[in-house]
């Protein structure tokens, strides 16, 4: 996960524009509201899927999942999904708290992201733990317990200080799911690099963190699987370099040498180049790179 740069708003979600197909349908709700008393039993939540919002997202996400990173345009173009559920919230229910959702915001452009099936959905998967031994995740493997995973309706938040009312300050609630375009999540995951999987944990015990990778499944196998091809890439790379400048460090031709280094600070572009916003898993070759110039750091000083 990486922070995403949210693009203007489309038109047809403008709330500044009273007759925006937006504002219309969040104005019908909010007048349903205010002549019944109550939220309307099946309320219409249509424009957030128009084709221009999705066009948008698409965009702007680089045609990757914002929780994951995995591309979906490959083989799907993803789901418009609600950061905030619009139609009830399974953790508030747990807590015995009554939540209508976050039915204002289902038409709000700062609401929605791009999302694969697999982090949207609720679905059965197979997850890796972080810290697994080679023998464990071959255990898993035969044993193949699924658990559910998928965002769906989950919404944790501090203190189950969920906000209930469309007229509230959104800025007192705090959620646990991390959204990629408010916070820059890269801090507050620690990323394992040694293993046959590629895992992912929260830095520190984050609680952010730690609800984000539970919820969407970010350890999930096939995911594990997917990022660890990028990964095995980085590896190559990374041996590369380190055995070139160890040969480095060997010589005594100092044009020789000079040439070897000009090979390390092409690998090391290729490396960057992973790390662009464009790329699938860029938050894991991010980490990937800040270890390895710390790496490389140690040996040339």
């Amino acid at each position: 996960m990486i922070r995403i740069e949210r693009e203007p708003t489309p038109a047809v979600l403008d709330f500044g524009d009273a007759e925006s197909p937006a504002a219309r349908e969040r104005q019908a709700i909010v007048d349903y509201l205010a002549a019944e008393g109550k939220l309307p039993k099946s309320p219409k939540f249509e424009v957030y899927a128009h084709a221009q919002v999705k066009d948008v997202l698409i965009a702007m996400h680089h045609g990757k999942c914002a929780y994951c990173e995995i591309l979906t345009s490959g083989g799907f173009d993803g789901d418009v999904e609600h950061y905030r559920p619009k139609k009830g919230i399974t953790d508030a229910d747990k807590a015995g708290v009554e939540h209508p959702g976050y039915w204002w915001l289902a038409m709000a452009w700062e609401n929605l992201l791009l999302s694969c099936q697999h982090c949207n959905q609720s679905r059965r998967q197979l997850i890796h733990q972080a810290g697994l031994s080679e023998a464990d995740i071959e255990r898993e493997l035969r044993e193949k317990k699924l658990r559910t995973t998928g965002k769906k309706n989950r919404f944790p938040v501090e203190n189950n200080a969920w906000v209930l009312d469309f007229q509230a300050d959104m800025a007192g609630e705090h959620p646990l799911l991390l959204n990629p375009c408010d916070t820059d999540p890269e801090d507050l995951f620690e990323w394992e690099f040694e293993r046959s999987i590629s895992t992912v944990k929260p830095r520190g015990g984050d609680p952010r963190a730690e609800a984000t990778i539970e919820i969407l499944g970010l350890n999930r196998r096939f995911l594990t699987e997917a990022r660890v091809t990028v990964l095995n890439g980085l590896r190559l790379k990374r041996k590369k370099i380190i055995d070139r400048l160890n040969r480095v460090s060997a010589m005594e031709d100092e044009q020789l040498a000079a040439e070897l280094m000009q090979t390390v600070v092409e690998d090391m572009l290729e490396v960057k180049q992973a790390c662009s916003a464009e790329n699938p898993f860029a938050g894991l070759a991010r980490a990937f790179r800040r270890k390895l110039q710390g790496e490389i750091e140690a040996m040339l000083a």
